[in-house]
């Protein structure tokens, strides 16, 4: 590996690290309106990351490294989805960003998103697939930022799920190629932080590499 691209190494490993901390921030943040900022943030930073570590080991020993970090993250299901996203996400600003608010509900009769203050929920039941009405108990209450307050009996009958980005179908306006999600079958509340969780994954394990090959590369030539 040529020490003049040690710099260059360095900053991918600076980039990881900020995938790191957006991977964090898509996970825990608060207020809904910041989740697409985290989203997007990772996607930068895992581009740039893959970029610098190309860059640094495009040549001598480890060019076979090189072109093979690049074949795994085209074909990879996980990382082509990410890499992608951070084309449209760079390219089209005019493509909807979806963040789903927090939201409450009982599957099958109702969903509330957001804050509904003194909800009233009377008088309804769910129909199974034999035909048969389950009752389900009146709720008189509020739901704030999807919690509920009410009764704790009447609670258990909601689900709370928490915000998320939602993610489509990826479509190249410029190639004609459309880029599906690795995960359907996850919940879409899922999705963004699995795809997030793998590709920050892949990229330390990537680093780590190139890390190891560069002190190899020094070793070799205190030798020589």
């Amino acid at each position: 590996m040529n020490r003049v691209f040690e710099t260059t190494l360095q900053n991918a490993a600076m980039e990881v690290e900020y995938a790191r901390d957006a991977l964090t921030d898509l996970k825990s943040e608060s207020e809904t309106r910041k989740l697409w900022k985290a989203w997007a943030a990772l996607l930068t930073h895992y581009v740039k990351a893959t970029g610098a570590m190309r860059h640094a080991t495009n040549g001598g020993s480890s060019k076979r490294w090189s072109d093979n970090l690049i074949f795994v993250q085209k074909s990879d299901p996980f990382l082509s989805y990410g890499f992608h996203a951070r084309n449209s996400e760079g390219h089209a600003l005019d493509a909807k960003r979806e963040v789903a608010p927090k939201s409450a509900s009982i599957p099958g009769a109702i969903k509330v998103e957001g804050t509904v203050k003194n909800l009233k929920f009377l008088g309804n039941s769910l129909i199974g697939p034999d035909g048969r009405k389950t009752p389900i108990p009146d709720f008189t209450g509020n739901i704030v930022d999807g919690k509920v307050f009410g009764d704790s009996g009447e609670r258990s009958w909601f689900v709370e799920t928490d915000h998320f980005v939602r993610l489509n179908i990826i479509h190249d306006n410029r190639s004609g190629k459309s880029f599906p999600l690795p995960n359907v079958g996850s919940p879409k509340e899922r999705q963004a932080i699995e795809i997030a969780d793998y590709i920050v994954i892949w990229l330390e394990e990537k680093l780590a590499d190139a890390l190891d090959m560069a002190e190899s590369e020094k070793e070799r030539k205190k030798r020589s």
